[in-house]
Protein backbone atom coordinates (compact mmCIF):
# COMPACT_ATOMS: atom_id res chain seq x y z
CA UNK A 1 0.00 0.00 0.00
CA UNK A 2 1.13 3.54 -0.73
CA UNK A 3 -0.63 6.40 1.05
CA UNK A 4 -0.33 10.16 0.61
CA UNK A 5 -2.16 12.70 2.77
CA UNK A 6 -1.64 16.44 2.94
CA UNK A 7 -4.08 18.50 4.97
CA UNK A 8 -6.26 20.69 2.77
CA UNK A 9 -4.81 19.28 -0.43
CA UNK A 10 -5.74 16.51 -2.85
CA UNK A 11 -4.18 13.11 -2.21
CA UNK A 12 -4.36 9.61 -3.68
CA UNK A 13 -4.13 6.15 -2.13
CA UNK A 14 -3.29 3.12 -4.29
CA UNK A 15 -3.41 -0.55 -3.27
CA UNK A 16 -2.58 -3.37 -5.66
CA UNK A 17 -2.38 -7.15 -5.70
CA UNK A 18 0.62 -6.69 -8.05
CA UNK A 19 2.75 -4.07 -6.32
CA UNK A 20 5.53 -4.29 -8.92
CA UNK A 21 3.12 -3.01 -11.59
CA UNK A 22 2.64 0.39 -9.99
CA UNK A 23 4.77 3.55 -10.06
CA UNK A 24 3.99 6.44 -7.70
CA UNK A 25 5.02 9.75 -9.30
CA UNK A 26 3.62 12.22 -6.76
CA UNK A 27 0.98 12.23 -4.03
CA UNK A 28 -1.70 12.89 -6.67
CA UNK A 29 -0.53 10.90 -9.71
CA UNK A 30 1.17 7.74 -10.92
CA UNK A 31 1.19 4.85 -13.37
CA UNK A 32 -0.36 1.38 -13.43
CA UNK A 33 0.65 -1.19 -16.04
CA UNK A 34 0.57 -4.82 -17.10
CA UNK A 35 4.34 -5.02 -17.61
CA UNK A 36 7.29 -2.63 -17.54
CA UNK A 37 8.56 -3.58 -21.01
CA UNK A 38 8.37 -6.44 -23.49
CA UNK A 39 5.15 -8.42 -23.12
CA UNK A 40 2.96 -9.34 -20.17
CA UNK A 41 2.76 -12.86 -18.68
CA UNK A 42 0.28 -15.70 -19.05
CA UNK A 43 -2.24 -16.33 -16.25
CA UNK A 44 -2.09 -12.84 -14.76
CA UNK A 45 -4.74 -11.69 -12.29
CA UNK A 46 -3.98 -8.19 -11.01
CA UNK A 47 -6.08 -5.42 -9.49
CA UNK A 48 -5.54 -1.81 -8.48
CA UNK A 49 -7.73 0.21 -6.11
CA UNK A 50 -7.27 3.96 -6.51
CA UNK A 51 -8.97 6.27 -4.00
CA UNK A 52 -8.77 9.98 -3.31
CA UNK A 53 -10.48 12.95 -1.68
CA UNK A 54 -11.36 14.20 -5.19
CA UNK A 55 -12.58 12.72 -8.47
CA UNK A 56 -10.05 10.63 -10.39
CA UNK A 57 -9.09 10.38 -14.04
CA UNK A 58 -7.46 7.41 -15.78
CA UNK A 59 -5.69 8.06 -19.10
CA UNK A 60 -4.42 5.08 -21.12
CA UNK A 61 -1.08 5.75 -22.82
CA UNK A 62 -0.48 2.30 -24.34
CA UNK A 63 -2.95 -0.52 -24.97
CA UNK A 64 -2.53 -3.86 -26.76
CA UNK A 65 -3.93 -7.11 -25.36
CA UNK A 66 -5.07 -10.41 -26.90
CA UNK A 67 -8.53 -9.63 -28.25
CA UNK A 68 -11.29 -11.71 -26.70
CA UNK A 69 -9.05 -13.28 -24.05
CA UNK A 70 -6.97 -10.77 -22.04
CA UNK A 71 -9.06 -8.02 -20.43
CA UNK A 72 -8.75 -4.75 -18.54
CA UNK A 73 -11.90 -3.86 -16.59
CA UNK A 74 -12.51 -0.50 -14.92
CA UNK A 75 -15.15 -0.08 -12.19
CA UNK A 76 -16.63 3.17 -10.85
CA UNK A 77 -15.99 2.48 -7.19
CA UNK A 78 -13.84 0.50 -4.73
CA UNK A 79 -14.43 -3.12 -5.86
CA UNK A 80 -15.44 -5.35 -8.76
CA UNK A 81 -19.00 -5.15 -7.40
CA UNK A 82 -19.10 -1.44 -8.32
CA UNK A 83 -20.60 -0.21 -11.60
CA UNK A 84 -18.56 -1.42 -14.58
CA UNK A 85 -17.35 1.55 -16.65
CA UNK A 86 -15.78 -0.55 -19.38
CA UNK A 87 -14.20 -3.85 -20.41
CA UNK A 88 -11.26 -3.37 -22.78
CA UNK A 89 -9.25 -5.72 -25.00
CA UNK A 90 -7.51 -5.64 -28.38
CA UNK A 91 -5.46 -2.69 -29.60
CA UNK A 92 -7.86 0.28 -29.48
CA UNK A 93 -6.79 2.90 -26.92
CA UNK A 94 -9.64 3.39 -24.41
CA UNK A 95 -11.00 6.90 -23.88
CA UNK A 96 -10.03 8.82 -20.75
CA UNK A 97 -12.09 7.67 -17.76
CA UNK A 98 -13.35 9.90 -14.92
CA UNK A 99 -14.81 8.50 -11.70
CA UNK A 100 -18.22 9.68 -10.52
CA UNK A 101 -17.03 9.53 -6.92
CA UNK A 102 -13.55 9.27 -5.43
CA UNK A 103 -12.55 5.69 -6.29
CA UNK A 104 -11.68 3.50 -9.26
CA UNK A 105 -11.05 -0.26 -9.30
CA UNK A 106 -9.11 -1.79 -12.20
CA UNK A 107 -8.47 -5.45 -12.99
CA UNK A 108 -6.27 -7.18 -15.58
CA UNK A 109 -6.59 -10.88 -16.41
CA UNK A 110 -4.84 -13.01 -19.04
CA UNK A 111 -5.25 -16.57 -20.29
CA UNK A 112 -2.54 -19.16 -20.94
CA UNK A 113 -1.68 -18.58 -24.58
CA UNK A 114 -0.94 -15.41 -26.61
CA UNK A 115 0.84 -12.49 -24.90
CA UNK A 116 1.03 -8.87 -26.10
CA UNK A 117 2.78 -5.55 -25.19
CA UNK A 118 -0.01 -4.80 -22.69
CA UNK A 119 -1.22 -1.53 -21.22
CA UNK A 120 0.08 1.55 -19.45
CA UNK A 121 -2.27 4.05 -17.79
CA UNK A 122 -1.78 7.29 -15.86
CA UNK A 123 -4.02 8.08 -12.87
CA UNK A 124 -4.39 11.58 -11.48
CA UNK A 125 -6.80 14.00 -9.84
CA UNK A 126 -9.49 14.90 -12.38
CA UNK A 127 -9.13 18.34 -13.94
CA UNK A 128 -5.46 18.78 -13.08
CA UNK A 129 -2.96 18.97 -15.95
CA UNK A 130 -0.51 16.09 -16.01
CA UNK A 131 2.61 14.97 -17.85
CA UNK A 132 4.21 11.56 -17.46
CA UNK A 133 7.31 9.90 -18.93
CA UNK A 134 8.33 6.34 -19.72
CA UNK A 135 12.02 5.81 -20.49
CA UNK A 136 14.44 3.11 -21.60
CA UNK A 137 16.88 4.68 -19.10
CA UNK A 138 14.91 5.03 -15.86
CA UNK A 139 17.92 6.44 -13.99
CA UNK A 140 17.96 9.45 -16.33
CA UNK A 141 14.57 10.80 -15.33
CA UNK A 142 13.38 12.79 -12.29
CA UNK A 143 9.69 13.51 -11.68
CA UNK A 144 9.11 16.89 -10.00
CA UNK A 145 5.30 17.05 -9.94
CA UNK A 146 2.29 15.42 -11.61
CA UNK A 147 2.80 17.74 -14.58
CA UNK A 148 6.58 18.23 -14.73
CA UNK A 149 10.03 16.69 -14.42
CA UNK A 150 13.55 16.46 -15.83
CA UNK A 151 15.17 14.21 -18.44
CA UNK A 152 18.95 14.14 -18.75
CA UNK A 153 21.97 12.34 -20.18
CA UNK A 154 23.84 12.39 -16.87
CA UNK A 155 23.50 14.05 -13.47
CA UNK A 156 27.00 15.54 -13.38
CA UNK A 157 30.45 15.05 -14.89
CA UNK A 158 30.42 13.65 -18.43
CA UNK A 159 27.96 11.20 -19.98
CA UNK A 160 29.00 7.61 -20.75
CA UNK A 161 30.04 6.17 -24.10
CA UNK A 162 27.59 4.07 -26.13
CA UNK A 163 24.51 5.57 -24.50
CA UNK A 164 21.22 4.85 -26.26
CA UNK A 165 18.25 6.27 -24.34
CA UNK A 166 14.71 7.30 -25.16
CA UNK A 167 11.99 9.21 -23.29
CA UNK A 168 8.31 9.17 -24.25
CA UNK A 169 6.44 12.14 -22.72
CA UNK A 170 2.63 11.99 -22.59
CA UNK A 171 0.48 14.86 -21.28
CA UNK A 172 -3.07 16.07 -20.81
CA UNK A 173 -2.25 18.96 -23.14
CA UNK A 174 0.68 20.09 -25.29
CA UNK A 175 4.13 19.34 -23.87
CA UNK A 176 6.85 21.96 -23.44
CA UNK A 177 10.52 20.90 -23.32
CA UNK A 178 13.04 23.41 -21.95
CA UNK A 179 16.76 22.64 -22.24
CA UNK A 180 18.84 24.23 -19.47
CA UNK A 181 22.12 22.36 -20.03
CA UNK A 182 23.49 21.30 -23.40
CA UNK A 183 26.97 20.16 -24.48
CA UNK A 184 27.50 17.04 -26.62
CA UNK A 185 30.26 15.94 -28.97
CA UNK A 186 29.48 17.81 -32.18
CA UNK A 187 28.56 15.67 -35.20
CA UNK A 188 28.75 12.46 -33.16
CA UNK A 189 26.46 12.49 -30.08
CA UNK A 190 22.88 13.49 -30.88
CA UNK A 191 19.54 14.35 -29.30
CA UNK A 192 16.49 13.87 -31.53
CA UNK A 193 13.09 15.30 -30.60
CA UNK A 194 9.97 13.96 -32.36
CA UNK A 195 6.51 15.54 -32.42
CA UNK A 196 4.56 12.50 -31.25
CA UNK A 197 4.87 9.19 -29.46
CA UNK A 198 7.66 7.43 -31.39
CA UNK A 199 10.55 7.77 -33.84
CA UNK A 200 7.96 7.42 -36.62
CA UNK A 201 6.54 10.84 -35.68
CA UNK A 202 7.62 14.09 -37.36
CA UNK A 203 11.17 15.13 -36.45
CA UNK A 204 11.25 18.51 -34.69
CA UNK A 205 15.01 18.74 -34.45
CA UNK A 206 18.40 17.02 -34.32
CA UNK A 207 20.70 18.67 -31.76
CA UNK A 208 24.43 18.43 -31.00
CA UNK A 209 27.31 20.68 -29.99
CA UNK A 210 27.00 23.33 -27.28
CA UNK A 211 24.25 25.68 -28.49
CA UNK A 212 21.21 25.57 -26.21
CA UNK A 213 18.15 24.51 -28.28
CA UNK A 214 15.12 26.79 -28.30
CA UNK A 215 12.10 25.88 -26.17
CA UNK A 216 10.15 23.06 -27.88
CA UNK A 217 6.35 22.74 -27.79
CA UNK A 218 4.56 19.68 -29.16
CA UNK A 219 1.66 20.07 -31.59
CA UNK A 220 -0.25 17.32 -29.78
CA UNK A 221 0.05 15.81 -26.30
CA UNK A 222 3.23 13.78 -26.88
CA UNK A 223 6.97 14.20 -27.43
CA UNK A 224 9.55 11.48 -28.05
CA UNK A 225 13.21 12.20 -27.25
CA UNK A 226 16.30 10.09 -27.96
CA UNK A 227 19.98 10.46 -27.04
CA UNK A 228 22.85 8.43 -28.47
CA UNK A 229 26.61 8.71 -27.95
CA UNK A 230 29.56 7.02 -29.66
CA UNK A 231 32.73 5.46 -28.23
CA UNK A 232 35.00 8.50 -28.34
CA UNK A 233 34.63 11.98 -26.80
CA UNK A 234 32.05 12.64 -24.09
CA UNK A 235 30.93 16.03 -22.77
CA UNK A 236 28.81 17.43 -19.94
CA UNK A 237 25.63 16.39 -21.75
CA UNK A 238 22.10 17.73 -21.58
CA UNK A 239 19.30 18.31 -19.11
CA UNK A 240 15.80 19.49 -19.98
CA UNK A 241 12.64 20.12 -18.01
CA UNK A 242 9.27 19.00 -19.37
CA UNK A 243 5.85 20.22 -18.28
CA UNK A 244 2.25 20.41 -19.37
CA UNK A 245 1.88 23.52 -21.52
CA UNK A 246 -0.26 26.58 -20.67
CA UNK A 247 0.21 26.41 -16.90
CA UNK A 248 3.20 28.55 -15.97
CA UNK A 249 6.20 30.20 -17.64
CA UNK A 250 9.26 32.41 -17.06
CA UNK A 251 9.58 35.55 -19.19
CA UNK A 252 12.36 38.12 -19.66
CA UNK A 253 15.31 36.14 -18.30
CA UNK A 254 18.67 35.71 -19.99
CA UNK A 255 18.52 31.91 -19.48
CA UNK A 256 15.71 29.36 -19.41
CA UNK A 257 16.17 29.08 -15.62
CA UNK A 258 15.17 32.63 -14.72
CA UNK A 259 12.54 35.25 -15.45
CA UNK A 260 9.30 36.95 -14.48
CA UNK A 261 6.69 34.42 -13.33
CA UNK A 262 3.54 34.28 -15.44
CA UNK A 263 0.61 31.92 -14.83
CA UNK A 264 -2.17 30.84 -17.19
CA UNK A 265 -5.70 31.17 -15.80
CA UNK A 266 -9.10 31.92 -17.24
CA UNK A 267 -7.79 31.74 -20.79
CA UNK A 268 -5.02 34.32 -20.40
CA UNK A 269 -1.53 34.81 -19.01
CA UNK A 270 -1.05 36.98 -15.93
CA UNK A 271 1.41 38.00 -13.22
CA UNK A 272 2.19 37.14 -9.60
CA UNK A 273 2.59 40.16 -7.30
CA UNK A 274 5.58 40.30 -4.94
CA UNK A 275 3.49 40.77 -1.74
CA UNK A 276 4.62 37.94 0.54
CA UNK A 277 6.84 36.55 -2.23
CA UNK A 278 9.71 34.47 -0.84
CA UNK A 279 11.96 31.50 -1.58
CA UNK A 280 9.27 28.97 -0.55
CA UNK A 281 6.94 30.35 -3.22
CA UNK A 282 9.81 30.28 -5.71
CA UNK A 283 10.54 26.61 -4.92
CA UNK A 284 6.99 25.65 -5.91
CA UNK A 285 7.19 27.67 -9.14
CA UNK A 286 10.42 25.92 -10.14
CA UNK A 287 9.05 22.50 -9.18
CA UNK A 288 5.94 23.06 -11.30
CA UNK A 289 8.19 23.96 -14.23
CA UNK A 290 10.14 20.73 -13.73
CA UNK A 291 13.30 22.33 -12.33
CA UNK A 292 14.91 20.98 -9.14
CA UNK A 293 14.36 24.01 -6.86
CA UNK A 294 14.77 27.78 -6.66
CA UNK A 295 17.99 29.62 -5.90
CA UNK A 296 16.53 33.16 -5.69
CA UNK A 297 13.16 34.92 -5.37
CA UNK A 298 13.32 38.39 -6.94
CA UNK A 299 11.16 41.46 -6.23
CA UNK A 300 10.43 44.83 -7.87
CA UNK A 301 10.03 43.59 -11.46
CA UNK A 302 13.65 42.39 -11.60
CA UNK A 303 13.03 40.88 -15.05
CA UNK A 304 10.88 43.67 -16.43
CA UNK A 305 7.28 44.69 -15.91
CA UNK A 306 4.56 42.54 -17.37
CA UNK A 307 1.27 43.75 -18.77
CA UNK A 308 -2.34 42.77 -18.42
CA UNK A 309 -3.90 40.83 -15.55
CA UNK A 310 -2.27 40.46 -12.15
CA UNK A 311 -3.59 37.05 -11.16
CA UNK A 312 -2.11 36.35 -7.73
CA UNK A 313 -1.37 38.51 -4.69
CA UNK A 314 -0.01 37.38 -1.30
CA UNK A 315 0.99 33.90 -2.45
CA UNK A 316 1.74 31.78 0.61
CA UNK A 317 3.44 28.42 -0.06
CA UNK A 318 5.19 26.20 2.46
CA UNK A 319 7.70 25.20 -0.23
CA UNK A 320 6.61 21.57 -0.42
CA UNK A 321 3.54 21.94 -2.64
CA UNK A 322 3.63 20.44 -6.14
CA UNK A 323 1.73 23.30 -7.80
CA UNK A 324 0.87 26.90 -6.89
CA UNK A 325 -2.85 26.10 -6.93
CA UNK A 326 -2.15 24.10 -3.75
CA UNK A 327 -0.87 27.28 -2.04
CA UNK A 328 -2.91 29.97 -0.31
CA UNK A 329 -3.43 33.40 -1.90
CA UNK A 330 -6.03 36.19 -1.99
CA UNK A 331 -8.01 34.64 -4.84
CA UNK A 332 -7.55 34.78 -8.60
CA UNK A 333 -7.49 38.41 -9.77
CA UNK A 334 -7.78 39.93 -6.28
CA UNK A 335 -4.85 42.28 -5.66
CA UNK A 336 -3.68 45.78 -4.71
CA UNK A 337 -0.46 45.68 -6.77
CA UNK A 338 1.09 47.40 -9.75
CA UNK A 339 3.38 45.86 -12.33
CA UNK A 340 6.38 47.45 -10.61
CA UNK A 341 5.85 44.68 -8.04
CA UNK A 342 5.98 41.74 -10.47
CA UNK A 343 7.67 38.67 -8.96
CA UNK A 344 10.42 36.68 -10.65
CA UNK A 345 12.62 33.70 -9.90
CA UNK A 346 15.86 31.88 -10.63
CA UNK A 347 15.70 28.07 -10.67
CA UNK A 348 18.52 25.64 -9.91
CA UNK A 349 20.16 23.50 -12.60
CA UNK A 350 21.39 20.87 -10.12
CA UNK A 351 19.58 17.57 -10.73
CA UNK A 352 18.37 15.93 -7.49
Amino acid sequence: MVFFLVSGQSSVTVTSSCASLLTIETRTAGLIYSNYNGTYLDHMNCNWNISSNAKLELAFIRFQTESGYDFVKVYDGPTSSSTLIGEYDGDSLPRNITSSSHELFITFTTDGSVIKPGFLAHYHISGQPFATVSSSCADKLTVRSSSSGIIFSNRDGAYAHNVNCSWSIFSSTNVELVFFRFDTEENHDYIYVYDGGSMMSSLIGKYHGNSLPAVITSSSNQLYVTFSSDTKVSSTGFAASYHAYNTIRLVGGNTTLTGRVEVYHGGQWGIICEDGWDINDAHVICRQLGFPSATQAFHSAKHGQGSGQIWIDSLDCSGYELRIDECNHDGWGNHDCGHNEDASVECSSTIP
